[in-house]
């Protein structure tokens, strides 16, 4: 329902972002979404080709600051943590 007319790789980026957002809050596990991420994009790759690595970094990253307000808006008890914890990921894509 946020889909662009623009870089898919925004797209892309701001699903894994919310997959990045159940790690943080603990609604999935990291192995659980590795393997949904390794699925989308080898599928995305089969269709439309390689992906850049460091751009989809950057658009997750993107992605996941957008939705940094989401643990204080959805009265997560521990917001204040999970903030943390999406911005040091934050911080990590962009390094990486």
């Amino acid at each position: 329902d946020a889909a662009h007319l623009d870089d898919p790789l925004l797209d892309l980026g701001n699903y894994l972002a919310h997959l990045e957002m159940q790690v943080v809050g603990r609604t999935a596990e990291t192995g659980d979404i590795e393997t949904q991420q390794e699925t989308l994009i080898g599928a995305y790759e089969q269709i439309v080709g390689p992906v850049h690595a460091g751009a989809l970094k950057r658009f997750t990253a993107l992605g996941l600051f957008n939705l940094i307000h989401r643990p204080f808006r959805d009265w997560v008890p521990d917001w204040p943590e999970q903030t943390e914890q999406m911005l040091e990921r934050v911080e990590t894509l962009f390094a990486g």
